[in-house]
């Protein structure tokens, strides 16, 4: 029944609908699951630099706040060169700063990684953007959720990789090894940014409206003040979690399989999610998921052992998958078809100003504290306080 459900409608769809679903699965892989991972090279680069934790941890956050404000020219280029431009575009930016980053001499050129965040929010956004403007609600809704499992297979796929080549080339040739995969799988992503069908005359008229007229919705207004308290803590675990696994007591190895747990179950959680909201107003489900997903940070954030943490992040990994799968489904029910795109790169932006400084003040309460605890949970208290307003 369950696998009935799930692939009840792939025989139908073209190939060219399954290239532009395998297109934004590598948008995820590449965009999200890096956010999600990025932290297990922090140890590294704590090594190399002789930084403060808070120092960086900044590099995390700047990697995690240009993904979010990458909306803003992602949004610009999409309207002037097309969705496949803005995809390899986007692309090339990410791989060219993991180079010039690898050559880092000093803490301060690593920081260009905020650029790298700005490069993957394109592909993400613009392949996102795409797949409702070629299908109906309920089967964007189910296949989305199939290409966003990418950023489940992304943060176990990274993670992993950055276990093996961290002690076997360091993490300069990690950087560069990894520009390569990332830019291999952007060349082929690319292939399915099939530029959409043409708007009705309605939705084009809401369209021209420009990147504010979202703003005329209550509603709307009021999603980005919840997901910006959000943001303070959802992402947070993540940036800091290779340190504070480190502080408890865990290996390396252990560390990355924390990060496996995460991904392994954020896969069921986004396939999960997509075929309860093919039945259902996906904007219900996405408001419960940040109730689940604020309770399982506060477990990460209390765990003292390997056993804990990974339970942590298995749970997780199951909750972000509403929230994660279900995002641009809900804000089709929220602004409609065509504005689509512009409710992204807001939603994404007020993100970034509670996502910047989430892991630099973990990062400082942990000089002054010498453990991650309390940064952690004050991230999941932003996650319930988005929920309350939700």
């Amino acid at each position: 029944c369950f696998s009935g459900a799930l692939f009840s409608s792939r025989s139908a769809m073209k190939p060219s609908e399954m290239m532009m679903i395998f297109s934004h699965f590598v948008g995820c892989f590449n965009g999200l699951g890096m956010v999600y991972s990025f932290g297990y090279w922090i140890p590294s680069l704590l090594d190399e630099f002789g930084g403060s934790q808070a120092q960086t941890q900044l590099m995390v956050g700047l990697l995690q706040s240009g993904f979010f404000l990458g909306g803003i020219p992602a949004r610009l280029v999409l309207k002037k060169f097309g969705f496949r431009f803005t995809y390899m575009a986007g692309g090339a930016v990410m791989v060219v700063v993991l180079i010039i980053m690898s050559f880092a001499q000093e803490l301060w050129v690593a920081y260009l990684v905020v650029l790298a965040g700005l490069g993957m929010q394109a592909p993400w956004l613009a392949s996102g953007s795409l797949i409702p403007r070629h299908m109906g609600q309920k089967e964007a809704a189910r296949y989305t959720a199939f290409a966003v499992t990418g950023s489940g297979f992304g943060t176990i796929a990274w993670a992993n990789l950055a276990r093996v080549l961290l002690p076997e080339v360091g993490w300069r040739v990690g950087l560069r090894v990894l520009a390569a995969v990332i830019a291999s799988l952007y060349l082929v992503g690319s292939v399915g940014q099939y530029e959409p069908p043409a708007l009705s005359a309605s939705d084009q008229k809401a369209a021209d409206g420009g990147m504010f007229g979202v703003f005329k919705d209550p509603k709307f207004r009021l999603t980005c003040a919840a997901v910006a308290c959000a943001g303070f803590g959802y992402i947070l675990p993540f940036a800091v979690q290779a340190v504070h696994a480190e502080n408890i007591g865990l290996t390396s190895d252990e560390s990355a399989t924390v990060y496996t747990m995460f991904g392994t179950f954020s896969i069921a959680g986004r396939i999960t999610a997509g075929l309860v909201a093919a039945r259902c107003n996906p904007l219900v489900v996405w408001v419960g998921a940040y109730w689940a997903i604020g309770g399982c940070i506060s477990l990460v954030a209390a765990a003292p052992n390997f056993e804990v943490l990974a339970l942590g992040n298995a749970m997780l990994g199951l909750a972000s998958g509403p929230m994660i799968a279900l995002l641009i489904p809900g804000l089709r029910e929220l602004v409609g078809l065509a504005r689509i795109p512009d409710a992204l790169v807001w939603v994404m932006v007020v993100q970034a100003a509670s996502t910047l400084p989430a892991p630099t003040v973990a990062g400082w309460l942990a000089d002054q504290t010498g453990s991650y605890v309390t940064g952690i949970l004050i991230g999941a208290g932003g996650v319930m306080v988005g929920a309350s307003m939700l």
